[in-house]
């Protein structure tokens, strides 16, 4: 019934372009007869998404347990363990710092295009940079607000992502480029509107902790990153 991420305070509400969509149809059904006839666990101030991901790390710390995520969601890569993506009927081990990649694809026109993909920790980096449309926030969004910039397109692409993350060999190196984009937008500014348009005061390390917190998924009971535990162990604050 409750979401911790939509206590963040983001200058667009998370998932807010999804408050007039009309839900599947016969959804309700399908959670009663899940419920009814499976073992359920229910969420509680979490996304199903995080419970899923608890049972992926399971697969990840112990392997003779046979767990198997099972997901097409997006940022279940980032998480170590064992995923598998019905529409692909493919299974795969996340583990370690992983990778990002820009596969090549050909539109029914013709024309040749690219999907950014990757795996690990690598994934999570990369959406610290480049946000997630389906969810509505782009680490952009406050550079945005304060430079009354109203454009659509966010600062960080696909492309200049891969760019920055594809080189980089160690935890470090990754976190060093994603310091680097936080502190050109907000090394300078203190305050920002939330999407309540209540005033919020922080610098640019409380920035990139509330994008870090929308982005992790857990891996166990109240699982956080504490960004700055991280700079500190990188010596990079």
């Amino acid at each position: 019934s409750t979401n911790f991420r939509n206590d963040l305070k983001l200058p667009c509400q998370y998932k807010g372009s999804r408050k007039d969509v009309i839900k599947p149809l016969a959804l309700y059904e399908v959670r009663d007869y899940l419920k009814n006839n499976f073992n359920c666990v229910i969420s509680e101030d979490e996304e199903a998404d995080d419970i899923i991901s608890k049972y992926q790390f399971m697969s990840f710390k112990d392997r003779n347990r046979r767990i198997v995520a099972c997901t097409l969601d997006k940022d279940a890569r980032g998480t170590p363990g064992y995923l598998y993506n019905p529409n692909e009927s493919k299974l795969i081990f996340i583990e370690g710092l992983g990778f990002v990649e820009r596969i090549p694809k050909e539109t029914a026109a013709g024309k040749k295009t690219y999907k950014f993909y990757g795996e690990g920790r690598k994934w999570f980096y990369s959406q610290l940079l480049t946000g997630d449309k389906a969810d509505d926030y782009y680490p952009c969004d406050i550079y945005k607000q304060i430079t009354n910039n109203s454009s659509k397109s966010p600062l960080i692409t696909d492309l200049k992502c891969f760019n920055l993350l594809k080189d980089c060999t160690s935890d470090k190196e990754c976190w060093q480029a994603i310091v680097t984009i936080y502190k050109g937008w907000y090394e300078n500014i203190s305050t920002w509107k939330d999407w309540e348009g209540n005033e919020v005061k922080g610098d640019w390390i409380d920035i990139l902790q509330m994008y870090v917190d929308v982005v992790h998924m857990r891996r166990f009971d109240n699982d956080r990153v504490d960004v700055k535990s991280v700079l500190t162990k990188f010596e990079l604050i």
